[in-house]
This record gives structure tokens, C-alpha cells and sequence, in this order.
């Protein structure tokens, strides 16, 4: 799209303003389902094309003049409701960054398709699906389901195995799946984690902060043995749970000061608003808390909300700063704390309360199922191009580190597809390194490498 006089002008201001390392787009604000616990009830207006190409052209010519690998998230409701939309974002991400952009697709997965998957590898940029799947038919329908009660399962399915038949023909496309745990789904916790497991897909589990409690911890606790059992049995798999590796691969690095983008990584709306994070909007909406940073078009910034975000630190809070598990939770989310804390440097109680119980528990799966093993017994490369590391024991990790860098260590935060928002903007990275493995990787040629952080 062409940008004239006034729109450079806005990239100055927005330059000088605000740092972005990346940002969440909103492709659009409707969605195909109805899910229980969605947060994205008010749809604050409709879609303008013209408005929402120019946005996104202020915003992607704002990265590409300080950016070098930007993180770019297309966000929604449910983003491929406009894969119109989607495409045009995607080739104009080509257009700016060749192949040095993260780029990362949030979806429910019910409407990926052949054709969408067709078009996406002929622009030639890898793409992480990141697809919602709360675990087994019957526990994710519960949540998960159209505006006419059905569940959304099977269509979701659907849609990963058209994923993993793509993976399997070589597309850079990557696949991870995000299971929401919920106060009613919690006691089912072992049976969704088997589920994923099975999959053989990278994962992460999400326990749900709005609705955890006394009876949702003790629930949790409860079912600790159960939990160890199935990894037990699928030990070589481990490494596919996001929140098992980060912990086993969290201590002996050096901690970032947050534990997410938010301030970095803002959420674009297409009328050119700026929010520290998709969270903070919402929030908004439902309860007035949280501030916008400002508007892109309207060249109109909030310099103490900028800076109030972006200067998030877990060393400025006491309560995480002398919290043991802190390598592994990082101070958390600073928008929920924000909601239900009463302060983004106040941290929610039954948030931190969810944080310790899931470390316990990771801690004891890794005590118990024996050395921690990767899919090839070395250094793995998954299917969607996540790096792991096959550590015998946590404690080897600066043993591991030391192999590859001297006096560095790892810092888990790959480059390659499927980095999410374990990307940290708060310190440079040291430098990259590649191992053997990383030759037989699909991701060579558009990888750096391993990121690392000096002790």
C-alpha cells in the first residue's frame, strides 16, 4: 500500500514514542463460535478495509525502520473468519521482512483449509498455527462450541491433521496447540494432558486464572499422581509440553524481567489504536481498566501509559522477586494482575497460587519419570521446527549450555517458528549459535540459530 507525506509523518511519531519489538494485529473482531469462556463478547465495530490496510501499513514501516525480527501475531475473534485479510497481511509481512518475521496465527482451527494452506506457502514466509483444543471430544466441547450448542471437536481436528498432512509435504508451516484448563475441566487435567501428549504436537496448558480457586488448586493437587502416571508413560513425548520444558530448561539462565511482550508486542486495532496487550483491550471493555497507548493514524500518543507498561519489571516487585519459582513464572500476566490484583505490580494471589502448584507438579514428573528424553535420544527437531534439548537431568543444563557456548547458557527462546510469547524484548541477545542438528532442519536457511544470554 502506498504511504504518503502524513503517513511518514505518523511513523515518526510512532518511532519516537513507542519501542516496539512486535505486535498482536487484530484481523478481525467476529468469530464462527461461542465459546464458554471467552472474554470477546463486545465487537466494538465493524470492519473497514481501507482503514485496516492502512494501519497495518503505518504499523509493519514503524517495525521494518527498528526491528530486525519482528514478532507479529494475527489476532481476532477468530482471525481466518477473513483470510482475505489474512493473505494480504502476510504478503505485505513478506514485502517488509523477506524472512526475518516471527509470524504466528491464533485460530480455533475450525476453518483451516486446503486452500488457505495452498496460498500461504506460495507467499514463501514460515507460519505458526497456534490452535485452541481444550483436550478428549467430550471435555472440549464443553467450552468450545458454535452459537447453536454444538461442539466444535471434530471440525477442530479437522483442521490439525490438514496441518500435520502440510508439515509432512515440507511447508514451513508450524503447528502448536493451546488447551485452556478451566475450573470445570481442571479435575480432567490428566486425561487432557494424555490427549495432547498422544497428538505427538508441541502444547501448552493454560490454567485459567478468572475462574481458579481454592477448589480448582486442591482439585489440581489432587490428581498429582495421576499427572505423573501419564507422563511416566510417555516420557519420550515430554518435551512437547511447552510449561514442562520451560521449567526443566528455566533455572541456570538468566531471568528476563517479564514474561511476556506486553508493552512491546501491542495489540493493533484497525482503526489504529494501540493497546499495551490484547488482554488490556479486552479488559477494557468488560471493566474499564487499562489505558490505550495511543493511535497510529491519529498520531495521538499516551507517554506515561507507554511507559508504565513497557518499564514492567518482576525485579521492581518483591513478592516475585523473592519467589522461588520465579525462573519458571517469570511474574506472570501483568493485565490479569491488573484486573483481579488491583495493580500490574501486584500480583493476583490465585494466579501465583496456580504457578507454585503447577511447578510442584512439574518438579515432581520430572523427579519421576526417569532422564528427561528428546524425540531422537540429542538434540530433537520437531515436526514444527521447536528446538529441544535432551537433558538427563535439570541440573544439567549449564553442563548442556556449556557445550554449545562456553560461558553462555540457553535461554529458551527459539528463534524458529513457534517462539510465541516466550519471545523477550527485555535484553539482547548475546549472540546465536547453531549445532550439527540444526542442518537438518526445514528452518535452516531462515534460522540464526539458538539465542544466548550471557550469565
Amino acid at each position: 500500500m502506498l504511504l504518503y507525506k502524513s503517513d511518514i509523518k505518523k511513523l515518526r511519531a510512532t518511532q519516537k514514542v513507542i519501542k516496539l519489538s512486535g505486535a498482536y494485529i487484530y484481523i478481525t473482531e467476529s468469530c464462527n463460535l461461542a465459546c464458554r469462556y471467552c472474554y470477546e463478547k463486545d465487537r466494538r465495530f465493524g470492519e473497514n478495509d481501507e482503514k485496516f490496510r492502512k494501519t497495518v501499513s503505518v504499523l509493519l514501516e514503524t517495525l521494518r525502520k527498528n526491528v530486525e525480527n519482528p514478532f507479529i501475531v494475527l489476532f481476532g475473534g477468530e482471525p481466518l473468519t477473513r483470510k482475505d485479510r489474512i493473505l494480504w497481511v502476510v504478503r505485505e509481512i513478506k514485502r517488509h521482512f523477506k524472512n526475518r518475521a516471527t509470524v504466528s496465527i491464533i485460530t480455533n482451527g475450525t476453518l483451516i483449509t486446503d486452500e488457505l494452506l495452498a496460498a500461504l506457502p506460495s507467499i514463501g514466509i514460515p507460519i505458526n498455527f497456534v490452535v485452541s483444543l481444550d483436550g478428549p471430544e467430550d471435555i472440549h466441547n464443553r467450552n468450545r462450541k458454535y452459537a447453536n450448542g454444538s461442539g466444535s471437536y471434530a471440525d477442530t481436528i479437522r483442521g490439525i491433521e490438514i496441518l500435520r498432512r502440510w508439515v509432512q509435504r515440507g511447508a514451513k508451516i508450524g503447528i502448536n496447540i493451546r488447551a485452556t484448563i478451566t475450573k470445570n475441566t481442571i479435575k480432567d487435567f490428566p486425561r487432557i494432558l494424555a490427549h495432547l501428549l498422544d497428538l505427538g504436537i508441541p502444547f501448552s496448558t493454560v490454567i485459567d486464572a478468572y475462574t481458579y480457586d481454592e477448589e480448582s488448586d486442591a482439585a489440581l493437587r489432587e490428581r498429582t499422581d495421576e499427572i505423573i502416571e501419564v507422563c511416566a508413560k510417555r516420557s519420550d513425548k515430554l518435551p512437547l509440553w511447552k510449561e514442562y520444558l520451560k521449567f526443566v530448561t528455566s533455572y541456570g539462565i538468566k531471568i528476563p524481567e517479564r514474561a511476556c511482550g506486553i508493552g512491546y508486542e501491542p495489540a493493533v486495532l484497525e482503526n489504529g489504536e494501540i493497546w499495551p496487550c490484547h488482554r488490556v483491550y479486552e479488559h477494557h471493555k468488560v471493566a474499564h481498566i487499562g489505558k490505550s497507548m495511543g493511535n497510529i493514524l491519529l498520531e495521538k500518543f499516551d507517554t506515561d501509559v507507554v511507559k508504565r507498561y513497557q518499564e514492567i519489571s518482576n525485579r521492581k516487585v518483591r513478592k516475585c522477586r523473592d519467589c522461588p519459582i520465579l525462573a519458571f513464572c517469570r511474574g506472570g500476566c501483568p493485565a490479569i494482575h491488573e484486573l483481579l490484583g488491583g495493580g500490574i505490580d501486584k500480583p493476583y494471589n490465585e494466579y501465583c497460587k496456580a504457578a507454585n502448584t503447577l511447578a510442584e507438579i512439574l518438579l515432581a514428573v520430572s523427579r519421576n519419570t526417569g532422564p528427561v528424553r528428546a524425540v531422537d535420544e540429542r538434540t530433537a527437531h520437531t515436526a514444527q521446527g521447536r528446538i529441544i534439548f535432551a537433558l538427563r537431568n535439570i541440573d544439567k543444563l549449564g553442563e548442556v549450555a556449556a557445550t554449545l557456548s562456553g560461558d553462555m547458557v540457553l535461554n529458551y527462546v527459539p528463534p524458529c517458528i513457534g517462539g510465541g510469547n516466550s519471545r523477550e524484548p527485555s535484553g539482547p541477545f548475546i549472540k546465536y549459535v547453531k549445532t550439527e542438528n540444526c542442518e537438518k532442519c526445514r528452518w535452516h536457511a531462515d534460522c540464526k540459530g539458538i539465542p544466548l544470554w550471557l550469565r
